[in-house]
């Protein structure tokens, strides 16, 4: 060591560089992360929400406001406009085409233990709000415009 090295600049790993994106394990975590952080309104049609995809593309769980409470409504899903191949569990950015009764998860689920669970889905999906998916969402946050990346 000699008598000069305190002037000389400290080398920083590349590692301690500050990250510009906020990488999520999966996208039920990003979801469950825009669920908590990002605000939720009631639905409205025209307007795009964050989603999971369920029930082989058929429909998409959103969060909104219904009746003044925060909860998962399913959405049936009419066309996909994102040109990417959509599969179950896939987060996605969900437009609203029509606004009908909201479905609840809980009914959902109720339903899905029934012997025939087609007819009976079926029949709950068909009276809910309509939407296309607009965008498949990757799950990373880029943390300087707040918005999940997508692939163009």
């Amino acid at each position: 060591m000699g008598i000069f090295d305190f002037f000389k600049k400290k080398k920083t790993s590349k590692s301690s560089k500050v990250s510009n994106e906020l990488i999520f394990k999966g996208n039920q975590e990003a979801f469950d992360y825009s669920k908590k952080f990002f605000k939720t309104t009631e639905i409205f049609e025209g307007s795009a929400y964050m989603g999971l995809v369920g029930f082989n593309g058929r429909i998409a769980i959103i969060n909104v406001i219904v009746n003044g409470e925060v909860q998962s409504v399913g959405v049936n899903i009419l066309d996909n406009e994102s040109g990417k191949d959509i599969k179950n569990k896939d987060f996605v950015l969900v437009g609203i085409k029509e606004k009908k009764n909201p479905l609840s998860i809980e009914e959902l689920a109720k339903h899905s233990d029934s012997d025939d669970i087609q007819k009976s889905v079926g029949k709950l999906v068909m009276n809910a709000s309509t939407g296309v998916i607009v965008r498949k969402l990757k799950p990373v946050l880029n943390l300087s415009t707040m918005n999940f990346e997508h692939d163009v």
